[in-house]
């Protein structure tokens, strides 16, 4: 599954469409940076309300950033889809929801890159994901 490079502030950068569907049906649709310097995958935490997550009850965990940054994220197991004409790849992870604003979610290794083999190519302006085959993603062929 390929997906073009998003051109910002004169840098290319692999932001790509995540969906988010939770259990009761809500679905909600975030651009993500796909960060492999990520240990785990980051999402606002509106999109948690906007998925009514039971999020009060999930212990916070805390993550450090190599610049030295602290932050707090409340984990949740949701269904994760990826779209592009004619594929679609779904799988369930355990996502990470943090109360502040963010410009995009920030996809890492957890959640994310342990599912697919990556290949970006910054100078042709896109990356390519597809499922390892000893993983829970699944693709689904579309007309």
């Amino acid at each position: 599954m390929r997906f073009p490079t998003l051109n910002q502030q004169e840098y290319r950068r692999p932001i790509i469409l995540l969906h988010l569907r939770a259990a009761n049906g809500a679905i909600v649709y975030l651009d993500v940076l796909v960060d492999t310097g990520s240990d785990v995958t980051l999402l606002p935490l509106d999109a948690a309300e906007t998925l009514q997550c039971d999020l009060p009850d999930a212990a916070e965990i805390v993550v450090e950033s190599l610049v030295g940054g602290e932050c707090r994220y409340r984990p949740a197991e949701i269904e994760c889809e990826l779209r592009r004409y004619p594929e679609v790849i779904r799988w369930n992870a355990k996502i990470g929801f943090v109360d502040r604003e963010m410009r995009y979610g920030i996809v890492g290794t957890r959640g994310f890159l342990e599912f697919f083999r990556l290949t970006y190519d910054a100078s042709d302006c896109w990356l390519e994901l597809q499922p390892k085959s000893n993983n829970r993603a699944s693709t689904i062929a579309t007309d």
